[in-house]
């Protein structure tokens, strides 16, 4: 995912298509609704019979070399949002969303 399409979406709250976590590579397949069940019951059960300790290595390979990335980016976004909650910004954002009045 592009610069600009993280930032839509972390700026802006806009919610990515399943069609667009594909093609971001996020998920590995869509299943219609009709045939999910289906479908992701099958997947299981061929992934269940394969070998377990190569599948736990295969992943640590795949995944391995971003995780020190991962825990790095995740430390700075949990100090940010710390940050965020206890400005006056978000206090004020709070009591205007509690102030309003119900639709109901």
């Amino acid at each position: 995912m592009g610069y600009s399409k993280a930032f839509e979406m972390l700026a802006f709250n806009r919610k990515m298509t399943a069609k667009e976590a594909l093609d971001a590579s996020f998920i590995s397949a869509i299943f219609p609704q009709s045939s999910f069940r289906k479908e992701t019951m099958e997947r299981v059960r061929a992934y269940a019979k394969l070998p377990r300790n190569s599948l736990m290595i295969a992943k640590k390979l795949v995944r391995g070399v971003e995780r020190d990335l991962l825990h790095k980016v995740n430390k700075a976004e949990t100090d940010h949002l710390e940050e965020r909650w206890q400005s006056d910004e978000c206090l004020n954002a709070i009591a205007q969303f509690f102030s309003r009045k119900s639709k109901l």
